[in-house]
């Protein structure tokens, strides 16, 4: 996998859906992400899970891009929540960025391991991404 790009790998479980984020989720790749989300909601998934423990960078249109998906996903009905990673020394800016968008709200922002399982994070509401 090259720079600038992210796998999306979807696994599921019935109606729950896990996202598994693999890359690089920024500007230029935001729109896959999007795309996932409203295809899934389309066809009427209960339940979204984001996994983002494999994302090697995310910028500030990558967090509206989360918090888009929780925004679509709230909007038809079905659950929404990311699955944390351990914050480790490689991970550092991407926490950064969380904690600066309140991506961490209600998440251990402290530096522990997050990684025990899926765990419910509000996230900021996100007017200008685009879900509809």
């Amino acid at each position: 996998m090259g720079p600038g790009e992210l796998r999306i790998n979807h696994e599921a479980d019935g109606p729950r859906h896990t996202l598994v984020l693999t890359g690089e989720l920024d500007l230029a790749t935001a729109g896959e992400l999007k795309t996932t989300i409203e295809g899934l909601c389309g066809d009427h998934a209960s339940e979204i899970v984001l996994d983002l423990r494999r994302l090697d960078f995310l910028d500030s249109a990558g967090a509206r891009a989360v918090a888009g998906a929780q925004e679509h996903c709230r909007e038809r009905h079905c659950d929404f929540s990311l699955t944390p990673f351990s914050l480790t020394p490689n991970h550092q800016p991407i926490k950064r960025l969380y904690e600066l968008s309140g991506l961490l709200s209600g998440a251990d922002a402290g530096g522990g391991d997050m990684a025990a399982g899926p765990q419910a994070i509000e996230i900021p509401r996100a007017g200008d991404v685009g879900y509809r």
